[in-house]
């Protein structure tokens, strides 16, 4: 779900914020798991004067995938994706040890490569929608900003 939502360069807010309306000069998704918790986040960098818009487009980005779910092509090409990163973080022993870590932490075990890859791959879009639509609640989001933003800044809901 992260990196259909704005994980990657071809997620739908880096392709909507960035690419289409040219709003942020740096815009992602991102996700902090721990065993009982987490948080899922949604980061624009943009000038005072667009926080508005951007605000708005992640809002509608949000909207629209509680609304649609994910498309197959979407689906796939993060798969792609996340099985590709996943691949390079090998090449790195700070990853891997990472990667260990993390594993020994939430799960009490770790996974092999081989796992991990097929985890990825069993993934089904099903599942997606209904993360989706438990994590993406209007009423449980929150906004941090950073900068000189005023509430004549925020856009109406």
């Amino acid at each position: 779900m992260n990196d259909i939502m704005g994980g990657s360069m071809s997620s739908r807010i880096f392709q909507e914020v960035r690419e289409r309306q040219g709003l942020v000069y740096s815009v992602h998704s991102g996700a902090q798991q721990f065993r009982d918790s987490g948080v899922l986040y949604l980061y624009a960098g943009t000038e005072t004067g667009n926080f508005g818009k951007v605000l708005k487009a992640f809002i509608k980005e949000v909207r629209g995938l509680r609304k649609d779910g994910v498309t197959a092509e979407e689906l796939g090409r993060a798969k792609d994706h996340l099985k590709g990163s996943f691949m390079l973080s090998l090449e790195s022993s700070s990853s891997r040890m990472n990667r260990l870590a993390k594993q020994e932490l939430r799960f009490g075990t770790f996974h092999s490569v081989d796992e991990m890859l097929s985890q990825i791959d069993a993934v089904r879009s099903e599942e997606i929608d209904a993360l989706i639509q438990r994590l993406l609640d209007e009423e449980q989001l929150c906004l941090v900003t950073l900068g000189p933003v005023t509430k004549k800044n925020l856009p109406e809901r």
